[in-house]
């Protein structure tokens, strides 16, 4: 016994200590990441004034949530405020990185459960902390939301058929800058804002904040989501992609801090692919029909789905037929969501299409230049019809075409699953 080194041991010590470096530095980075956007908050609620930026700033947020939240004043040049921020936004994108490299070593290691932890916890923060302290100074739309669900909730009126200058005393109709139109959201969204709204009552800033934590709670259930999805799929653990999607600057400040509803969309749609993941085909179409029933952007996921089912069938004749049942399921589920809605001059087609309607939505550059060439054949379209709908024909007929292809590639060609998501991508991207 005496002739056993001391040596092994040592080396065992050493070895720990370093595969918790790697989860001490992740840690610390969460930290300095929460205090940089306390740093972004703190600058955008006193940007100068008349400051603004190319997409616009929502200049009566900071007013409105004092009455709420005690924020110090500062009064900083327009020069300092705008090398502040960009140094905040650059720290902040710097952190997010640093993390994606660290989580990858935390993740090889023997300590990768307090990795996904420690994400856990420092997004919770994050979120919680935006939700809070952070008033939407980027984005009006929040109060488009409350707007409208106010409609439904306190004035029994249908958002689908009347547009908020319906209610000119409401607190909303001042500041909401689409007033003059009806929603462009689904029946989904247009209930869970009624919820919101009922319970805040007449509390601006109080309305504000339940959106608010609503998105900040889904960005939450969305990351653990995320790597479900990622330890599924690939067979990884998964903390990478939870960070990749929990400690997005961009998605942490247009979601918890300007109450941005995609962060509640995105929950739907992801717990809908996990179900079907999970071979729980008839749940999953329910939850991404939800999830459509918010902003109808979900229905681009569907080719997806289907490119996966008929993948991962045991036949070709079993994977369409399990992927015209997920199809099915979805447009069945899209039509009893949207009955509450329909009648009294509303129809299910406003309901279920109402982005068939330009005005109510800001079209990409690929959307402006085939309205242009419309416009331009002038009288001479076929059946009368406005540019804008056969505008909306014509995408939803590529949109066809194109899941067609990909469910070609998938079943016939076998291509892998890491080129088709990325060719959808590049579609979508394009399309929507």
């Amino acid at each position: 016994m005496d002739n056993v080194p001391a040596l092994p041991a040592a080396q065992t010590s050493k070895t720990g200590a370093a595969s918790s470096t790697p989860l001490l530095m992740l840690a610390v980075l969460g930290f300095v990441q929460l205090l940089l956007l306390a740093g972004f908050t703190f600058l955008y609620v006193n940007f100068p004034a008349g400051y603004d930026v190319a997409y616009g700033l929502n200049h009566s947020a900071a007013s409105i949530f004092r009455g709420a939240v005690e924020f110090p004043s500062l009064v900083v040049p327009a020069d300092s405020f705008r090398r502040a921020a960009l140094l905040t936004v650059l720290g902040l994108w710097l952190c997010y990185f640093g993390g994606l490299l660290l989580a990858q070593r935390v993740q090889q290691g023997t300590l990768r459960r307090w990795g996904v932890v420690t994400v856990v916890a420092a997004s919770g923060a994050f979120n919680l902390a935006l939700a809070l302290a952070m008033p939407p100074v980027l984005s009006v739309d929040v109060y488009h939301y409350a707007l409208h669900g106010r409609m439904a909730s306190l004035y029994g009126l249908n958002p689908y058929l009347v547009s908020g200058n319906a209610v000119p005393a409401d607190s909303f109709w001042s500041i909401s800058p689409y007033r003059a139109i009806t929603t462009e959201y689904g029946p989904t969204w247009t209930l869970l804002a009624a919820a919101v709204t009922r319970l805040a009552a007449g509390d601006v800033s109080g309305t504000v904040m339940g959106f608010k934590l609503l998105a900040a709670s889904a960005n939450v259930v969305n990351g653990l989501l995320v790597m479900a999805l990622a330890r599924q799929i690939t067979g990884r653990y998964g903390l990478v992609a939870l960070l990749l999607y929990a400690w997005n600057p961009i998605i942490l400040l247009e979601t918890a801090g300007s109450g941005h509803n995609e962060a509640v969309m995105l929950m739907l749609a992801l717990l809908g692919l996990w179900l079907v993941v999970k071979e729980r085909l008839l749940a999953g179409a329910v939850f991404v029909a939800l999830s459509a029933g918010v902003k109808y952007a979900t229905i681009l996921l569907a080719p997806l789905v289907v490119a996966y089912l008929l993948a991962h069938g045991s036949s070709r004749r079993e994977g369409w037929k399990r992927a015209g049942l997920f199809i099915g399921a979805v447009a069945a589920v899209l039509f009893v969501l949207a009955l509450p809605f329909a009648g009294s001059g509303s129809s299910l087609g406003k309901v279920l299409l109402p982005l068939a309607d330009s005005s109510n939505v800001m079209p990409n550059p690929l959307w402006t230049a085939l309205d242009a060439a419309l416009q331009g054949v002038g009288s001479t379209l076929p059946f009368g019809w406005r540019s804008d709908t056969w505008l909306f024909l014509l995408l939803a007929l590529a949109l066809g075409l194109a899941t067609v292809g990909l469910a070609w590639a998938a079943a016939v060609r076998r291509w892998p699953w890491s080129r088709l998501v990325f060719i959808w991508a590049v579609l979508t991207f394009c399309l929507y």
